[in-house]
């Protein structure tokens, strides 16, 4: 049975979900969207890729992003899209292979969240500066 707290975090990471599928659909990469349990990935579009979307709800208060080890370990997605912000400001995009490989080798990791996942934590801008990732800012539209 899930915990109130685990049925929460699934609804709002629904929310990100949505919000990037309607921005990939405006682009007419023609997503589709996993529905019910489907663990493998979040979004597929047009060209065949696959994507996993993770909710940062703590990013903005901590100025650090989370990327949780079994998470990453357990997608089978190509692309990993982590919304930044509280409404969501910003859908940070990087290969999924290269966030693996960042987290596992990251040197600062906690157990976080309610099951204690070990996560890697990093500071956004570190983030940003050594990741490269792409940047969808939803505050310039």
């Amino acid at each position: 049975m899930s915990s109130k707290a685990f049925q929460t975090d699934l609804k709002r990471g629904q929310v990100a979900e949505k919000l990037l599928f309607e921005i990939f659909k405006s682009w007419d990469w023609k997503p589709e969207l996993a529905e019910g349990y489907f663990p493998d990935w979040d979004i597929r579009v047009k060209s065949g890729k696959t994507v996993e979307v993770k909710w940062d709800v703590m990013a903005q208060k901590t100025g650090n992003i989370c990327l949780e080890l079994e998470a990453l370990n357990h997608s089978k997605a190509d692309v990993l899209a982590v919304a930044y912000g509280r409404p969501i400001k910003a859908f940070y995009l990087l290969e999924m292979d290269k966030a693996r490989k960042f987290a596992k080798g990251w040197g600062n990791k906690k157990k976080v969240g309610e099951f204690k996942v070990e996560s890697a934590l990093i500071k956004r801008t570190l983030f940003l500066e050594l990741l490269k990732p792409k940047i969808i800012d939803l505050q310039t539209k």
